[in-house]
């Protein structure tokens, strides 16, 4: 518990809330997982450790091998330069979360191919990887599609479903987002 106090920062207010979300942290090795994993984080640019563990409590917990480096490996195998994949990590960490065979590929393989965007469009937002593509990307675009509506990646993703339907509930003109070319 020390070292989640003295080296990462976090507040005492937080930590039943850090550890209510990963127990595990409370078992895992300081020196075999923990402060690796903490100095790796801090290398590629986190720098607010203790507001990053509270919102995402199980990263410090990853081995840095098997489950960080994968995913960087990845984002750089589908063509971002390293400085574009610690910039989209460092604003979205639970990307970390996810698995490259099933979320990550089939979001961006749809990404690409059926939406037709590229990779500008995750940098500016890979929040993208935090939704859910079958209940809640692909039903968007297509509906987007069938209204001749096009949007950035955020403005289809962040409306709730009640805003979203308000939105575009089929009898609105059409509306282009001035975002996209």
């Amino acid at each position: 518990t020390s070292f989640l106090f003295e080296e990462v920062g976090l507040a005492r207010k937080d930590f039943a809330k850090v550890i209510k979300r990963c127990p595990r942290l409370l078992g895992c090795s300081v020196e075999g997982q923990l402060l690796p994993t903490l100095k790796f984080l801090r290398q590629l640019g986190f720098r607010n450790m203790s507001q990053v563990v509270c919102t995402n409590a199980t990263l410090l917990s990853f081995s840095v091998e098997n489950k960080i480096l994968p995913k960087l490996k990845y984002l750089e195998s589908i063509g971002f330069s390293s400085k574009d994949v610690v910039s989209m990590i460092i604003r979205f960490p639970a990307i970390f979360n996810y698995s490259v065979k099933e979320n990550l590929q089939p979001k961006y393989e749809y990404l690409v191919n059926e939406m037709g965007r590229c990779n500008r469009d995750l940098l500016a937002f890979p929040q993208y990887f935090g939704y859910s593509l079958e209940r809640k990307i692909r039903p968007r675009y297509e509906r987007l599609v069938k209204q001749g509506v096009s949007l950035s990646l955020q403005a289809m993703l962040k409306l709730s479903e009640a805003e979203f339907n308000a939105k575009f509930d089929g009898t609105k003109e059409i509306v282009h987002d001035s975002k996209d070319v």
